[in-house]
């Protein structure tokens, strides 16, 4: 995610300043929850420009578009379902996450946004993906995503009940949406490229998910606050 300068010094200063276990100050706090939701809701606007200039561009292709429709309502249910995994209980006691859960859950949405808006630049530049060994490098990483996926789903998470159900849900959402962007991606290419392209988008997509699978496997930083359901790394 982009941060604004604001937020990132704030952050910075406040996070890092203080043991893992110390409380920042109600004031930090809010003004950091504030500011997280600033940039996001900056985010958001500019992901709805750059899908009217991406939609606009290419509005006599009709196969794209309808592909790009699709996959974008595939992302935002994937986008939804992925931040209700990391905070399944958020609903029920979002106490559970502690205070900064307002700041956290705004960033991760935020993180989720930027990714897409590099997607929607690279659509409206043309700026397809193309790897001759992408269909191999893809059958490998669709191995290491089946494999994550298992570890994660089947750790326990006491305090967090509905942890499974919501996680499965998220990667369902996401096989869709990476299916369906796969296919918007290759549209736009030659005939000739259509397979390659398809296969490297499914690739790249795969290594941002296997980084985020990771982060219930093996873990994130010692002294990230924004930790949900996600394990801290031994």
């Amino acid at each position: 995610m982009k941060l604004s300068k604001l937020f990132l010094s704030i952050l910075l200063a406040t996070v890092s300043s203080v043991p893992f276990s110390a409380p920042i100050s109600a004031q930090d706090q809010m003004q950091l929850a504030k500011q997280s939701n600033s940039d996001l809701v900056a985010s958001d606007k500019q992901l709805n420009v750059l899908y009217g200039k991406v939609t606009k561009k290419y509005a006599s292709n009709k196969n794209f578009i309808t592909k790009l429709r699709q996959a974008e309502q595939a992302w935002i249910q994937y986008r939804d379902q992925h931040v209700d995994s990391v905070y399944p209980e958020a609903n029920k006691n979002p106490d559970l996450y502690g205070s900064a859960f307002s700041m956290c859950q705004s960033a991760l949405f935020g993180i989720l946004t930027e990714q897409r808006i590099t997607d929607l630049k690279n659509l409206l530049n043309a700026s397809l993906p193309k790897d001759n060994n992408a269909s191999s490098a893809y059958s490998k990483s669709e191995d290491v995503i089946n494999n994550l996926y298992k570890q994660a789903v089947n750790t326990p998470h006491p305090d967090e009940p509905s942890f499974s159900v919501k996680f499965r849900e998220a990667q369902q959402s996401w096989v869709l949406f990476h299916n369906l962007d796969a296919e918007a991606f290759a549209t736009l290419a030659p005939v000739q490229d259509h397979n390659i392209v398809r296969y490297s988008r499914l690739h790249a997509l795969d290594e941002l998910r296997i980084k985020s699978l990771n982060e219930w496997v093996k873990g994130i930083p010692e002294g990230d606050v924004c930790t949900g359901s996600r394990k801290v790394a031994d």
